[in-house]
């Protein structure tokens, strides 16, 4: 239907999805390590601490029933 042209777009759009693919791992595999050091220096000179959460709730019951205490 599409002839020699469509597969010839067919082909080259297949060849630039696995040229992007292989661009996309290797910047993550080279840049992801230099990054996240130097960010999580940067971030601990600031003193910001990222991922420490704490979560508390007060609960009471009343009535056989355990409520939330604002």
């Amino acid at each position: 239907m599409y002839g020699p042209s469509g597969s010839i777009i067919g082909g080259l759009g297949s060849l630039l999805n696995d040229v992007t693919t292989a661009l996309g791992n290797a910047i993550n595999s080279v840049l992801s390590p230099l990054l996240d050091t130097l960010i999580n220096t940067l971030l601990a000179s600031l003193g910001i601490d990222l991922n420490k959460v704490e979560v508390g709730a007060n609960l009471s019951c009343h009535a056989g029933r355990a409520s939330l205490v604002i």
